[in-house]
């Protein structure tokens, strides 16, 4: 069981992002973090104290650490150094996502946003994650508060639910298959004239499999047919609205972009 490190007050996905990259580490070189800051270059840990953690590692059950209270028993890794390595993997999901694809992916003309709804309580997430008219009242309401900012118009505001409900909502469990279906909503703004399929591709299948363990999944949800041009963003949009299910950060993340051609 991987411990929640509550001296640090870390949020469990946090931990587990941390010893999961300590976990896969084959030889000194791989432990490279990049840091959390959106212009940071990223730092290595020096080669002594990474062969320690390795060694330290391997020696464990398993071969594998399980709460980072082992990797605070290294020494020459302080508590500065922890900090650094564990604010490497702070930042969650969605944002990780948006940075890659404004830097490696879209070109400087294309709007990308997303909300994102933490649902602190397990049991209520879970419940919302699996009911899809629970699923539709969560995306509606922030729809809603979207629209009505964007419009200051209640008729507007007031129609979302109604599109929404008009949409065919299309799960994807696996990741692998969640990320064309994603890429295919990229691409669809232009096709390839901006970027490629492949690129998009590479990045949502990243940001889907974040994470190691089934349970621990990020599940898109594709609100098909829903209309975004006009309504919640600008043209050039495209219809379908990507909601992703970020089961180990309890979050449900609502994306939307625009292309000013």
């Amino acid at each position: 069981m991987i411990d929640s490190f509550n001296s640090y007050g870390l949020e469990p996905w946090i931990v587990k992002q941390v010893l999961s990259f300590l976990n896969k580490a084959q030889t000194p070189q791989d432990l490279h973090v990049e840091d959390a800051s959106e212009s940071g270059t990223g730092y290595a840990i020096g080669r002594t104290v990474a062969a320690r953690i390795l060694a330290q590692r391997n020696a464990l059950p398993g071969r594998r650490f399980t709460r980072l209270e082992q990797v605070q028993q290294i020494s020459g890794l302080g508590q500065d150094k922890l900090h650094d390595l564990v604010a490497g993997f702070s930042l969650p999901a969605a944002e990780a996502f948006r940075r890659q694809m404004s830097k490696t992916v879209l070109p400087s003309n294309f709007t990308l946003v997303y909300d994102s709804i933490h649902i602190r309580e397990l049991k209520n997430f879970h419940l919302i994650a699996r009911t899809p008219s629970r699923l539709n009242h969560l995306v509606t309401k922030r729809l809603e508060a979207i629209a009505y900012e964007k419009h200051g118009d209640v008729p507007v505001r007031d129609l979302i639910g109604t599109l929404l409900d008009q949409a065919y909502l299309e799960t994807f469990p696996s990741p692998q298959i969640g990320a064309y279906a994603l890429a295919l909503w990229f691409y669809r703004f232009d096709e390839d004239n901006w970027f490629s399929f492949a690129s998009a591709h590479a990045e949502a299948e990243a940001y889907l499999s974040r994470y190691e363990a089934p349970s621990d999944r990020l599940e898109l949800r594709l609100y098909k047919g829903f209309p975004n041009a006009g309504l919640l963003m600008d043209p050039i949009s495209v219809t379908d609205l990507p909601v992703v299910v970020n089961y180990p950060e309890q979050v449900i993340t609502i994306w939307r972009a625009q292309l000013q051609d």
